[in-house]
């Protein structure tokens, strides 16, 4: 009967939390158990409990170190098949779940979900060691190892993470790996990040925008450059008209205010003033991580970027 409501469209059960519909009565029990909070399901490794046998399932395959759903694309594993699903819009560039309020496109519903709590303001996970809250929980896991210390540890330099992401990143500057091509002239790229700034030189977007002049740019590197040319005129119009304004000395001085990333200070003691010491080096304020290059540390903080919610 249900498979015939699958053709017909039919879906005459209803949950009376919240006025959802469902083809069968199967599928409503599992969906009310996420308004009772009840979780019958209990794996007997950890004992750690479910509200979906399919989710028990998905979650034994992490003691058994079994994936048995392969991408045929690039040929990685998958504990489940909605795993992979997610995973195969990677290659196919599918979006299907849009924001209602700023049309932003994501591929996983999840990553949806998050989104929307920028607009809402919601930070549902929250720290018991400090009380700071959060709108996705791993943002909330990853706080946690502040307190822990727990660090996820490089194999080939024994460089640790806080991130899980983080490491993943950091291995391709061993193994070489470029797993992010780009669709239009088959350039690969180690980080997520970098293909989506490159990507806009063929399609010559420009979303940084200017908030002083309205002046677009295709990164929010260039962005940061020009802005600090506004910094730079507004600390020049403050100046008292004096007879050392124009000279070597005051053009030194201006330089002086301005960083190696080519974005101005003002004063002292601000974030982009830490990002490089007296021997030039190059150090990411995240991670602390040092690099030898503006480009290094750019294409660095692009790690950072790709990763945020």
């Amino acid at each position: 009967m249900s498979k015939r409501r699958i053709h017909t469209g039919g879906k005459p059960f209803k949950c009376k939390q919240c006025e959802k519909c469902f083809n069968g009565a199967g599928e409503l029990r599992r969906h009310e158990r996420i308004h009772t909070g009840e979780k019958p399901f209990k794996c007997k490794q950890c004992n750690k409990c479910f509200n979906q046998r399919g989710n028990l399932k998905g979650h034994e395959r992490i003691h058994a170190g079994e994936k048995p759903f392969k991408c045929k694309q690039c040929e990685k594993c998958f504990r489940t098949a909605g795993e992979l699903r997610g995973h195969e819009r990677i290659h196919t560039g599918e979006k299907p779940f849009k924001c209602k309020q700023c049309n932003k496109c994501f591929n996983q519903r999840g990553n949806l979900k998050g989104h929307d709590r920028i607009h809402t303001g919601e930070k549902p996970f929250k720290c018991k060691q400090c009380d700071k809250c959060f709108n996705q929980r791993r943002n909330l896991k990853g706080h946690d190892r502040i307190h822990t210390g727990e660090q996820f540890k490089c194999k080939h330099c024994d460089k640790c993470f806080r991130e899980g992401g983080h490491l993943k990143c950091h291995e391709r500057v061993h193994t070489g790996e470029k797993p992010f091509k780009c669709k239009q002239c088959e350039k690969c790229f180690k980080h997520r990040g970098t293909l989506t700034s490159y990507e806009r030189i063929h399609t010559e977007e420009k979303s940084y925008k200017c908030n002083h002049c309205n002046k677009c740019f295709s990164s929010a590197q260039s962005l940061r450059r020009h802005d600090g040319v506004h910094c730079s005129e507004k600390s020049r119009a403050k100046e008292p008209r004096t007879k050392s304004r124009g000279t070597k000395e005051s053009a030194r001085k201006d330089d002086d205010d301005t960083c190696d990333l080519g974005i101005h200070r003002p004063c002292h003691g601000t974030i982009q003033e830490e990002c490089l010491n007296q021997k030039e080096e190059y150090i990411c304020w995240i991670c602390q991580e040092k690099l030898n290059s503006e480009k290094l540390l750019s294409k660095h903080y692009q790690d950072h970027i790709a990763l945020l919610p």
